[in-house]
């Protein structure tokens, strides 16, 4: 998948692999995964055997040893900034940074302080240079977001109200209409840290940990604000990630905006995948680069098995999977085009 006359970009979604054998979890996949020039993933989970669990909460974590999943499969980055990199607090964190570290793989999302979650990932090749940020909407607030003096993720707060509907007198108990808007100061930060990465990089990715999960199956209106204003502000790229299932791909200005990758093998405990409200489908996202710009975006259809591996499908799953991709698109109007096994998104 190395391109003649340029370099090609692989993003995938959710990460979590929990196995006494890592390796295996990527097996179908890791010739795509590895041909490609830059493979980038959203870790979900700390990769620690330390640090004690949020009161509460589902916390989440693999063995440190579960890294080899990504080593083997050539990652070169992954976003950290999702609602269970902090499942174990500090610890588990600067466990799992010490671990990529070690491995040689790069991580936006999270750090030590403010400054270090904010600070995007660059990996360069050919002399291409590509900035990886990374964000997430979803996360307690109290002990996720990184400050300057503690460890933490890279967060966008949004603030949530409800609004009566203007029937609501004639119809009394008519569900309320949800309103998300963007905290100013985070929005800002956001607005900026895009800008400075497209100072020190060709090409920008923003990964977002955002929308509503356990089955909801719609994306909520500050998950478009966000994907626009982060391209507003110089990304080329925007992916999507939470809702542990497909959602809708918007080309906005010419750049694409990929509201919901989907898991990418989502392992809880060893052999245990999620609940069934997670969806089975999910794809790779392929970039290539020319002359250091995006000169064109595609998808491969795989689905998960029960054991969460990801899987290449024929063409029957795949035209499947294609549909629901384009019926949570039909109204960006974006068009796709079957070219072989990958599907073309006109940009």
């Amino acid at each position: 998948m190395k391109r003649k006359n340029g370099l090609s970009l692989v993003i995938v979604g959710d990460i979590c692999v929990n196995r006494e054998d890592p390796p295996s979890m990527f097996a179908s996949v890791r010739r795509i995964l590895r041909n490609a020039s830059i493979t980038f993933g959203n870790q979900e989970v700390p990769l620690t055997a330390k640090g004690t669990p949020i009161p509460g909460k589902t916390c989440l974590r693999a063995a440190p040893k579960n890294i080899e999943a990504l080593t083997s499969s050539g990652f070169a980055a992954v976003g950290l900034a999702n609602n269970h990199m902090m499942d174990f607090g500090p610890v588990g964190l600067t466990e799992t940074l010490k671990a990529l570290d070690k491995a040689g793989i790069e991580h936006a999302g999270g750090g030590s302080n403010i400054e270090d979650a904010h600070r995007p990932a660059i990996v360069e090749r050919d002399g291409t240079k590509v900035a990886f940020l990374s964000f997430s909407s979803v996360f307690l607030p109290d002990s996720f977001p990184a400050r300057r003096d503690r460890p933490g993720i890279a967060s966008v707060r949004q603030h949530t109200s409800y609004q009566p509907p203007a029937r609501v007198f004639e119809s009394p108990g008519m569900p309320a209409i949800v309103l998300t808007t963007p905290d100013k100061e985070d929005f800002r930060r956001m607005q900026e840290d895009v800008q400075k990465a497209r100072t020190l990089a060709d090409i920008v990715v923003v990964s977002w940990h955002w929308g509503v999960s356990g089955g909801y199956g719609k994306r909520v209106n500050y998950q478009q604000e966000m994907g626009r204003a982060a391209i507003d502000a110089g990304a080329d790229i925007v992916v999507g990630h939470h809702p542990h299932s497909l959602q809708g791909v918007e080309v906005y200005k010419g750049k694409p905006i990929f509201y919901s990758l989907g898991n990418f093998g989502m392992e809880l405990e060893p052999g245990i995948i999620g609940p069934g409200i997670f969806g089975s489908e999910s794809m790779i996202v392929r970039c290539g680069i020319t002359d250091n710009k995006v000169a064109d975006v595609s998808f491969l259809t795989v689905t998960l098995n029960e054991t969460s591996e990801p899987l290449l499908v024929g063409t029957e799953d795949s035209l499947r999977i294609l549909d629901i991709v384009q019926k949570h698109s039909a109204e960006f109007g974006t068009k796709f085009k079957m070219s072989g096994k990958w599907v073309e998104v006109a940009t």
